[in-house]
């Protein structure tokens, strides 16, 4: 889903939950840390992304973004099963179609479930405008960029081809993230 969705808490709560279960697969970013963010539990924060070599045989997924900032660079390693406890139908993630192709292509479509959070465009803002408040010095003008982004996004998304094999679910994140846990709870231990 798009930035304010609840993905980030979500896993968090997920994580929490079902550390037993589930292996968090932390993403690689160059963009700068934000206020309660910690390194090696929210991204693992770079300078500089992967080389070109790298990008070939540990690398999932590469991305960029072009922001007022610079360019930002998003990226998953691969796992590898033999040097991790989980197996590879564990692995939670937050992440984009190109990471969910990825994930497919790299442990098996069959392995790949997807939980998309469907907010309204108002509970989004309202959720954006009220993190961003928080902030000691808040950019309201960054949060209008990324809520027109994200919307922009959001219908490109609910048209997206997910790959044959891949287990679909949309959810309706519009209500508490007891409510949204639930559910996706529910989907992914129960089928149900």
């Amino acid at each position: 889903g798009p930035g304010g969705s609840g993905k980030d808490t979500l896993r968090n709560e997920l994580i929490r939950r079902h550390s037993d279960v589930l292996f968090l697969d932390i993403p690689y970013t160059t963009r700068p840390i934000r206020p309660g963010e910690i390194n090696g539990v929210d991204y693992f924060f770079r300078e500089n992304p992967p080389e070109e070599s790298a990008s070939q045989s540990e690398i999932l997924d590469l991305r960029k973004y072009s922001t007022k900032h610079g360019d930002w660079y998003y990226w998953h390693q691969k796992i590898h099963p033999e040097k991790s406890p989980f197996v590879i139908s564990n692995i939670l993630t937050v992440s984009t179609m190109d990471t969910i192709q990825a994930y497919a292509e790299a442990y098996g479509a069959n392995n790949t479930y997807v939980y998309y959070l469907d907010v309204d465009p108002c509970t989004l803002l309202h959720r954006m405008i009220s993190r961003e408040n928080e902030k000691s010095k808040p950019d309201f003008a960054e949060v209008a960029r990324r809520f027109i982004s994200d919307y922009d996004i959001r219908s490109e998304q609910l048209s997206w081809k997910i790959p044959d094999g891949v287990s679909y679910n949309t959810i309706d994140a519009n209500s508490s993230i007891d409510d949204v846990r639930n559910t996706v709870e529910r989907i992914m231990f129960y089928g149900a």
